[in-house]
């Protein structure tokens, strides 16, 4: 349902100015998997992927600054980059997109492929992979985005294109590596 409601919005005002209306679409569904990452503790999902006792137990306002936040700020900074200006920034736009795909990969869909089980915690209610469903959304919208404003990728510097694409899915490929580490210096 709440797809629909985006999907109307973002259509009609498609008509009237179709940048504001990418902005409202990617900044929307980033919103909604910021949101399903936060009531399924995805602090807690790491924490059993990674065996790290600390992400377990963070509190939910920990677990948000920490882990949630940051990856939507990402994504809501790189969509207003690529679309509040009169023309398309194939920087911030490639930066996006390869945050989407980094995001459903590293974070959700090999996790999933590599057949992680339920959290063994059983005190505390937690998602499987949480954010999964939208990741889904996430990798649609990149081929979206790559096929609705390929003129613009395309005419651009190929070395500000892949940069942007680099740096976004760089992000995500380091999220849980860069956890592992702190696991080493921050106990329970």
């Amino acid at each position: 349902m709440k797809f629909t409601v985006l999907f109307i919005l973002t259509a009609i005002l498609a008509f009237r100015n179709p940048l504001i209306a990418a902005l409202l679409w990617t900044g929307g569904i980033a919103f909604f998997h910021m949101l399903e990452e936060a009531q399924g503790r995805l602090w807690a999902y790491f924490g059993e992927l990674l065996e790290a006792d600390w992400l377990r137990h963070l509190s939910a306002h920990a677990g948000l600054i920490l882990i949630v936040w940051p990856a939507f700020v990402l994504q809501a900074g790189a969509a207003y980059g690529a679309f509040s200006a009169a023309q398309v920034n194939p920087f911030w736009l490639s930066l996006l997109i390869g945050a989407r795909i980094g995001d459903g990969l590293f974070s959700h869909f090999i996790p999933f492929a590599q057949g992680f089980a339920a959290p063994r915690t059983g005190k505390v209610q937690e998602q499987l992979n949480p954010g999964l469903a939208t990741a889904v959304v996430y990798l649609v919208d990149s081929l979206l985005l790559a096929l609705l404003f390929n003129q613009e990728l395309l005419s651009a510097a190929s070395g500000t294109v892949l940069a942007g694409a680099a740096l976004g899915a760089g992000f995500f490929a380091l999220v849980q590596p860069g956890l592992k580490l702190a696991s080493r210096f921050v106990r329970a």
